[in-house]
């Protein structure tokens, strides 16, 4: 059996990164579960990155998420590649989404050649979610929405523009839905609908049923192949 290690899944994006050259970087204490706070706090993870042209003020805080879930924030050089000019007069705002990179990272067993024991996966997920206990259902979209907002509350910041690509989308619109007076714009590539299942169960049944569907044909069709 393949070895359990601690959280080789995420990599090197799970590791908390050294503080860009430039920015600012701290951490937010917030509830690890806002409606119960007996189970504790977290610590959310986040490096500004000032405007180059700082002779006046920010004409925005770009805020990017890439996707995932489950990916540390951008580094610099991606956030070059993105959005080059407005890198001129506009901060941009990495955070780490709870659970990962600055944001006190969970630590869970995996086996260390995860592709070659794609078997032990569901069994190793499990045994992260058991660890956890009643802290598991802390890391959904709507609280990594409430951290972004609080990381925002404490640096001042009026609204923020928020740009996500794949399930940053997702997460973008949680923010917007609970924070609607915080965002100045959303801008979105490749978005999941809000409703989306991120766990693919409606794709799961409707596989589960298309190869009923072939089965049942090809039973048929043997049956008819028989016959004559």
């Amino acid at each position: 059996a393949a070895p359990l290690v601690a959280d080789p899944l995420a990599g090197a994006s799970a590791a908390p990164a050294a503080c860009p050259a430039g920015a600012s970087c701290g951490t937010v204490t917030v509830p690890l579960d806002r409606a119960t706070p007996a189970l504790g706090t977290t610590a959310v993870g986040y490096a500004l990155l000032p405007r180059r042209d700082r002779s006046r003020p920010a004409a925005g805080t770009i805020v990017p998420n890439p996707g995932g879930p489950g990916a540390a924030s951008q580094s610099p050089k991606q956030v070059e590649r993105l959005f080059g000019r407005l890198r001129d007069d506009h901060d941009v705002l990495l955070f780490d989404p709870r659970g990962v990179g600055r944001s006190t990272p969970l630590q869970c067993p995996f086996p260390r050649d995860l592709a070659q024991h794609l078997d032990r996966l569901d069994a190793a997920v499990g045994a992260c979610g058991r660890s956890l206990g009643a802290r598991a259902g802390a890391y959904g979209s709507a609280a990594v929405a409430d951290d972004l907002d609080a990381v925002r509350a404490q640096l001042g910041i009026e609204r923020l523009t928020l740009f996500g690509e794949s399930y940053g989308t997702y997460l973008f619109s949680v923010y917007a839905r609970r924070h609607p007076e915080r965002v100045a714009k959303l801008v979105m590539a490749g978005a999941y609908p809000l409703r989306f299942d991120t766990l693919g169960r409606d794709r799961a049944a409707a596989l589960r049923r298309a190869f009923g569907l072939v089965c049942a044909r090809d039973a048929a069709a043997r049956r008819d192949a028989a016959r004559h």
